[in-house]
């Protein structure tokens, strides 16, 4: 019982349906009825369908079991193609965290003897400004040092120690307070690549404390310091996205969230609601489609009957004539409602002999139009007062195709204002081109 209430509110009540399609005229309400509440399920289907999905979507980055990136982490063979790696990586240090998306790159396996040389004269002339980090020169240390403990362009792992640890530690760490502006540092860097290594000393100069750090952009700078490293590196077989950095910064990477896809179940909630409002609307077009055809086509059938009454045919005759003359012409006109009623009007006739005037007024109440209540009325007053029928049904033909003609030009009317609108967008998308490149300089 609930699930059939259910049905009826969502897919449409049927008593509601057969009334609405009574009033249509349709010949079998029954088939259509059946045909529009299969179309408000399908629809129903695929919003509900699009809503569990789109939730699914949106709900599975959540769970830290989908958070990791899926991805192969393995190398290619030396000289083989770099592999990128889409992932999210979230960083917290300070207190405060930062969520960045970036691409990852797996360089292939690390050269051979000879290449391996020729990297590692390569790194140490690169290696005082690849520690740099924030600071301009080594002459001038203010900020912490980056001591990269893997080199990403030669894959060589360097290891760092300090003759004053207090000063700057062996992770690249600077203390303003123990290290005093001037204080020289001496660092070591202990260089490895395959079977070779080679250590280089560097010398430093303590300068003055920074101000207030900025911890949100320092933090950004170590996302992509450690995306390079890692996209850049060469050495093991497997690249390792590392948990965190020397400095103390947390790494916690994820498979990229895409936030877009949270609005896809609202998007499909909409159109849910929008096939329950219009689940009618099927039914309300058809009426109105019945209504337009009598209004447009009502004047022809006036003319066509006159021809054959001026003819001295009798208007049962006259109107099984034009309705002959319809079905020949069907497949090259197409479906007309009136004519389609006619159609059956005229086999009612046929069959129970049924009153003409009784078949008017039927059709009258069902399309609603005024122009079938006023014939069916001439109709009735030719039977009982014996009035000339051909000069009436002549003034009212003349009235209905000036309605029509009324009619065609309020349609123009309403079609050039719904032209406005499209017409007043496309200006202000160009004055929005003429204007954007003066703004964009003037920025």
């Amino acid at each position: 019982m609930l699930k059939s209430k259910i049905a009826r509110g969502i897919y449409g009540d049927e008593a509601v349906m057969r009334q609405k399609w009574g009033a249509a005229g349709t010949l079998d309400p029954a088939e259509c009825i059946a045909k529009e509440r299969r179309r408000n399920r399908q629809n129903f289907m695929i919003a509900l369908a699009g809503l569990l999905v789109s939730l699914a979507l949106a709900v599975t980055p959540l769970f830290p079991f989908f958070a990791q990136p899926e991805a192969d982490m393995t190398r290619n063979a030396y000289g083989g193609a770099t592999k990128r790696i889409d992932t999210e990586v979230t960083a917290e240090y300070g207190g405060e965290s930062v969520k960045k998306r970036v691409s990852v790159g797996v360089l292939p396996a690390e050269a051979n003897a000879a290449e391996i040389r020729r990297r590692i004269d390569d790194l140490k002339q690169r290696l005082p400004a690849l520690i740099l980090g924030r600071n301009e020169k080594l002459s001038d240390v203010r900020y912490d040092l980056d001591l990269i403990g893997h080199d990403a362009e030669s894959g060589a792992d360097i290891v760092w120690s300090s003759d004053n640890e207090k000063a700057v530690t062996p992770d690249g760490t600077v203390n303003h307070i123990e290290g005093r502006k001037g204080d020289r540092v001496g660092l070591s860097a202990m260089i490895r690549l395959g079977e070779a290594s080679e250590r280089i000393e560097l010398n430093l100069f303590v300068g003055d404390p920074p101000g207030d750090y900025a911890y949100a952009g320092d933090i950004g700078e170590t996302i992509d310091s450690v995306v390079d490293e890692v996209s850049n590196g060469s050495a093991g077989n497997e690249a390792v996205l590392p948990a965190g950095t020397a400095g103390g910064v947390k790494l916690d990477w994820a498979a990229p969230s895409n936030r877009t896809i949270l609005f896809a179940p609202v998007v499909f909630l909409i159109f849910g609601f929008i096939v329950y409002r219009r689940r009618y609307a099927g039914i309300d077009r058809e009426i109105a489609a019945a209504r337009e055809s009598v209004e447009r086509d009502f004047p022809d059938f006036l003319d066509k009957l006159l021809l054959l009454l001026n003819a001295g045919i009798v208007i049962t005759s006259a109107i099984s004539k034009i309705a002959d003359d319809y079905r020949e012409r069907r497949e090259s006109v197409g479906e007309r409602y009136f004519y389609e009623e006619l159609c059956r009007m005229e086999d009612r006739i046929r069959s129970s002999r049924v009153s003409l005037m009784s078949e008017f007024s039927e059709l009258a109440k069902r399309s609603g139009r005024r122009e079938v209540m006023r014939f069916s009325a001439i109709l009735a007053d030719n039977i009982d007062k014996g009035s000339a029928l051909g000069e009436k049904l002549s003034q009212e033909s003349d009235m209905l195709w000036d309605m029509r003609k009324k009619s065609a030009e309020k349609a123009g009317r309403i079609a050039e204002t719904k032209l406005t609108f499209p017409m007043v967008l496309q200006l202000v998308v160009i004055i929005l081109i003429t204007v954007a490149p003066a703004v964009i300089e003037m920025k």
